[in-house]
């Protein structure tokens, strides 16, 4: 093992850097930490990696809400599912609340 990661055929930080770009286009940034921590454990090479390469958490959650749904929420059932359905992407309720208020907002304007 070590020759290999000494030759760079091996490497953490690759692996690190390519589950990013393969993930971040389905889950939120917590739960793609979250799995990474599990699989290395480098909880320190994980955040420097994040740092260097940033995700627009806003535009993803926004494709898989449109995707899955389209609509704001009516009511209160529907509004709780569509946060469950996007903290089960590992999503902020930040980021959450942003976008349910933003697609009420534009629903509002029509």
């Amino acid at each position: 093992m070590q020759e290999l990661e000494q030759k760079g055929w091996l490497s953490e930080e690759r692996y690190i850097t390519h589950y990013l770009h393969t993930k971040s286009q389905k889950y939120g940034l917590l739960k793609i930490k979250q799995d990474l921590v599990l699989k290395t454990g480098k909880t320190d090479l994980i955040d420097t990696i994040l740092a260097q390469n940033p995700v627009d958490e806003y535009e993803t959650a926004h494709k898989l809400w449109q995707k899955k749904f389209g609509f704001a929420p009516v009511t209160k059932k529907d509004l709780a599912q569509q946060i469950r359905f996007l903290q089960n992407k590992g999503f902020s309720f930040a980021i959450i609340k942003q976008l349910i208020t933003s697609s009420s907002e534009i629903n509002d304007d029509n």
